[in-house]
């Protein structure tokens, strides 16, 4: 008799609203949880492809950097630098400057340089500018006169 009154308590039980209620908040709790962690997971993904392409942009960055490098330590491209930048030459070598024509202060225009002509036009400029008016004169002038 024991053993039916068991059977008919649980049998009782797992028909009970509360249980059901209880059964149904449960599995609304797994979902929940469930999908917090896809979430993650996906951020997770995200992260890491972010990071491979950062990966994968430095590494370029660094053979673009290796490649400046070899040219920079490059005993022709060093011997050029110098000459370039530092005026010096080789034992034997001769050096010619030739004169650089700058057509601005070369050419003339009556007696005066075009560079001379631009400066008296500029100063011309800068005085018919400061003759201006003020705005707030001008305003004046159109609405009183």
């Amino acid at each position: 008799m024991s053993e039916i009154s068991r059977q008919k308590f649980i049998h009782n039980l797992l028909v009970s609203k509360t249980f059901l209620f209880l059964l149904l908040l449960l599995t609304i709790w797994v979902a929940l949880a469930c999908v917090k962690i896809a979430h993650k997971r996906y951020q997770m993904a995200r992260e890491i492809d972010n990071i491979q392409k950062e990966i994968e942009q430095l590494k370029k960055d660094n053979q673009t950097l290796s490649v400046l490098i070899n040219s920079f330590n490059n005993p022709s491209y060093l011997e050029k630098e110098a000459k370039r930048r530092l005026n010096l030459r080789k034992e034997g070598e001769e050096v010619v400057i030739l004169p650089q024509q700058n057509i601005a202060t070369t050419s003339m225009e009556n007696g005066v340089s075009v560079d001379e002509n631009n400066n008296q036009r500029i100063a011309e400029k800068n005085k018919t500018e400061s003759k201006e008016e003020p705005n707030f004169w001008k305003w004046w002038k159109y609405f009183f006169h």
